[in-house]
C-alpha cells in the first residue's frame, strides 16, 4: 500500500476503495462523515469500478475507455485520499475503526530526549602502575551513583602535558584538541596510562551521552601526575572555558 493508503494497482485499488466507501456508509456517526459525503466517496468509487471493468474486458477496451477508467480513478482519489488521511490521524477514533477502513493508525511520536541535565563530578587516582581509576557522579546526586536519565554512559576526554612542558591550563577545545579516550557505562571505572614519563600530568573531562548521540555539558577538569608509585593529586584542577 503506497503512501496514500491506495494501491497502485487498478484492480486492488478498486478492491481497496469499495471496502473503504461500504464501511464508511456503514457507520456514519463513528467516522463523523455525513450522509452526503458518504454517498459521494461510494459515487466516485462505484463509477470508478465500472470503468475500470469496462478497460478490463476485451470488447470494450479501448484507448478512450482506459482513459476514462484513469480519469475516474484520479476522481475517486481525490476524495477518497483526504479522507482517509484524515481519519487516520483522528486521535479520537478507536484503532479498530481504523482497521475496518484498512487504514494502519499512526504510530505514536517518539518522545524526544534532550541533551542530559547536568554534568558529572569526576574525582581521580591513579594506581601503581600508572592506571587511572575514575569516579563518576550526576552533579544534582552527588551522593548517589546513578546516571541521569535517558543517558547511556560517559564520554571521557584526556589531555596529558609532558613533564618539563610550558606551565599553563589545558586548550579549551576540548572536541578538537583532547583525545576521547572512550564511552563508560559504569560510575568508576579504569582506563590505561598514557603518559610516558614520570610527572606527565594527565587531565580528563567528561560528560554525559544519550543513546541518540546528545550530550550535557562538560565536567570541571581534574589532573593527577603519572607516578609509579606515589601519585601526585590535584585537588583543584585548574579551570577553563570548555566547549559545551
Amino acid at each position: 500500500m503506497g503512501a496514500d493508503y491506495i494501491p497502485e494497482q487498478d484492480l486492488h485499488a478498486a478492491i481497496w476503495m469499495k471496502s473503504f466507501a461500504r464501511q464508511l456508509l456503514r457507520d456514519l456517526a463513528a467516522y463523523r462523515v455525513s450522509q452526503a459525503g458518504a454517498d459521494e466517496v461510494a459515487d466516485r468509487v462505484r463509477t470508478y469500478r465500472l470503468a475500470l471493468v469496462a478497460a478490463r474486458e476485451p470488447i470494450t477496451r479501448t484507448r478512450a475507455m482506459v482513459l476514462t477508467k484513469t480519469i475516474a480513478r484520479r476522481a475517486a482519489e481525490r476524495i477518497v485520499r483526504p479522507m482517509a488521511q484524515r481519519l487516520r490521524s483522528d486521535s479520537e477514533l478507536a484503532p479498530a475503526l481504523k482497521v475496518n477502513l484498512g487504514l494502519r493508525p499512526a504510530k505514536r511520536r517518539v518522545r524526544h530526549v534532550g541533551p542530559p541535565d547536568g554534568k558529572p563530578v569526576l574525582t581521580v587516582v591513579t594506581g601503581r602502575h600508572g592506571e587511572t581509576t575514575l569516579t563518576a557522579v550526576h552533579s544534582g546526586h552527588r551522593h548517589r551513583t546513578a546516571r541521569p536519565r535517558d543517558t547511556v554512559g560517559l564520554q571521557l576526554f584526556e589531555f596529558i602535558q609532558p613533564l618539563g612542558t610550558a606551565a599553563g591550563d589545558p586548550p579549551g577545545d576540548i572536541e578538537l584538541n583532547w583525545r576521547l579516550v572512550g564511552t563508560f557505562t559504569r560510575h568508576r571505572f579504569t582506563v590505561p596510562a598514557r603518559a610516558q614519563s614520570f610527572g606527565d600530568r594527565m587531565t580528563f573531562v567528561a560528560r554525559w551521552v544519550t543513546r541518540r548521540g546528545e550530550t550535557g555539558a562538560f565536567s570541571n577538569p581534574v589532573s593527577t601526575v603519572f607516578a609509579c608509585e606515589t601519585p601526585i593529586r590535584f585537588d583543584q584542577a585548574p579551570r577553563f572555558q570548555s566547549a559545551a
